[in-house]
């Protein structure tokens, strides 16, 4: 199954994250990771499922060059604390 990667920009992101990671154990949480994009995107393109925890603009933006379609792409779920 494709690893799970949980990155939050925010402290409240942060303390969601946190939440939700006592429901997924083997989960990797990013804590403002630098450069942000490289960290999304080098996940992304590894087939990591992205639960990003920041405005759907900046998820927009930041994967919208790697994306190929839905059939290959690792599914991403955006949720604004």
């Amino acid at each position: 199954m494709q690893p799970i990667t949980l990155i939050s920009l925010t402290d409240p992101g942060q303390a969601l994250a946190k939440r939700l990671l006592t429901l997924m154990p083997g989960a990797e949480h990013l804590y403002r990771p630098q450069p942000f994009q490289d960290a999304v995107r080098e996940r992304f393109q590894a087939g990591h499922r992205l639960i990003l925890l920041c405005a759907a603009g900046i998820a927009v933006r930041t994967l919208g060059p790697v994306l190929r379609d839905k059939y290959q792409d690792p599914a991403v779920l955006v949720l604004d604390e």
